[in-house]
């Protein structure tokens, strides 16, 4: 009899927990493009602190996560790095379109490693060994790479020596262990790679303008809106000035 009585104790205390677990806060999943995942980290830790609520990030290439969105993902918060994954899911009806909102702004660069000493130029660089870009059919930072280097016209004189990667933060990490001579990557990347460094920076008019868009998906709960909104409060934009995305000032 004791021992059935310590585990009925055991076990409503136990179930008790589960549900007060349960009750303690809803749980939002929100997928945003690979170049964001610091800043967006530091700003889901800032909103976990205002509300009852546990922040489920999932970070990649933009296309990768747009796919899985398209195809049922329980994402409720998409962050892309351009308009046209933002336009792929609306065609797929997977985002609330009246949701939609520019959250920051970037730039595109060539990095390489702090060690690295040659006197050629950066574009050089690219002509005469191997650098790394993300894959431009599925990633943003990849296909800005090659609109500005078409726009340069260097781009057939050098696509052989590109090595192409999931996303822009693997081809941060390859220039910074030194296995290609440089990488196409965004500004906001050099803030969190001690390792590299700036020896270009693409004008503007090269490319596409580098929007960051956030929506909500078409299963969001109600309170995903809130985060949603929280992405453009002051406390939000400061962090990602912080990590190097500039503010938007023509929404």
């Amino acid at each position: 009899m004791p021992f059935l009585r310590v585990l009925f104790i055991t076990l409503a205390v136990f179930f008790s927990f589960q549900a007060k677990e349960a009750a303690s806060g809803e749980r939002l999943i929100v997928y945003a493009a690979a170049s964001m995942k610091e800043a967006v980290e530091e700003i889901a830790r800032a909103y976990q602190s205002t509300c009852d609520c546990k922040i489920i990030l999932s970070v990649g290439g933009t296309g990768m996560l747009a796919r899985q969105v398209a195809q049922g993902a329980p994402a409720e918060i998409f962050i892309s790095a351009d308009k046209k994954w933002i336009e792929y899911l609306i065609e797929k009806q997977a985002i609330n379109g009246k949701s939609i909102q520019i959250i920051a702004i970037n730039q595109l660069i060539i990095a390489v490693a702090k060690s690295h000493s040659g006197n050629e130029s950066a574009l050089q660089l690219l002509g005469e060994k191997r650098f790394a870009l993300a894959d431009p059919l599925s990633v943003p930072a990849g296909r800005y790479a090659v609109e500005a280097l078409k726009n340069l016209g260097e781009w057939e004189k050098i696509k052989l020596n590109a090595v192409q990667t999931e996303n822009v933060r693997i081809a941060l990490s390859m220039a910074a262990r030194g296995d290609v001579s440089a990488a196409i990557v965004y500004a906001s990347d050099l803030l969190v790679e001690p390792r590299v460094k700036e020896v270009f920076r693409f004008a503007p008019n090269l490319h596409s303008k580098i929007e960051y868009l956030a929506a909500l998906t078409n299963i969001a709960h109600s309170k995903a809106s809130s985060f949603l909104d929280f992405l453009n409060s002051q406390k939000a934009q400061a962090i990602l000035q912080k990590f190097g995305f500039s503010v938007v000032t023509d929404k």
